[in-house]
């Protein structure tokens, strides 16, 4: 009988040391995945005025792919300068957003892509 309860003291002490030692600001592929699922659970959503989030995907190499569309696009709006400018706003938020700081200390590599109503893609962002 003390034996058993040494080996259960033993397994239990290994166990508290195990989640009080593992790093919390380590993500594993398993835990993007499974975030990425759930972040789609609430999709679509409209997250911005005319933009909505379709989707959140995790792919194999510790990456992940923000879907968007853009419902309603001006024509005009979709010049080089205004794509160029966004691109810049989304590669800052991912770089100072507190959002994305277990993304970055984990170097997860985000990507933001954006279609219109018909499904053509109007922008695509990587960011690590």
């Amino acid at each position: 009988m003390t034996i058993a309860i040494i080996i259960a003291v033993a397994v239990i002490i290994a166990v508290v040391l195990y989640f009080l030692l593992r790093n919390p600001d380590r993500m594993t592929q398993e835990e993007l995945v499974e975030l990425c699922k759930d972040m789609t659970k609430e999709c679509p959503k409209i997250v911005a005025e005319n933009v909505r989030l379709d989707r959140v995907s995790a792919e194999q190499d510790m990456s992940m792919i923000y879907t968007y569309t853009m419902l309603k696009v001006d024509p005009n709006a979709l010049n080089e300068e205004n794509l160029n400018n966004m691109k810049a706003q989304l590669l800052k938020h991912y770089k100072t957003s507190k959002d994305f700081s277990l993304f970055r200390k984990n170097h997860v590599a985000v990507t933001f892509v954006y279609y219109d109503a018909e499904g053509k893609e109007l922008l695509s962002v990587e960011c690590k």
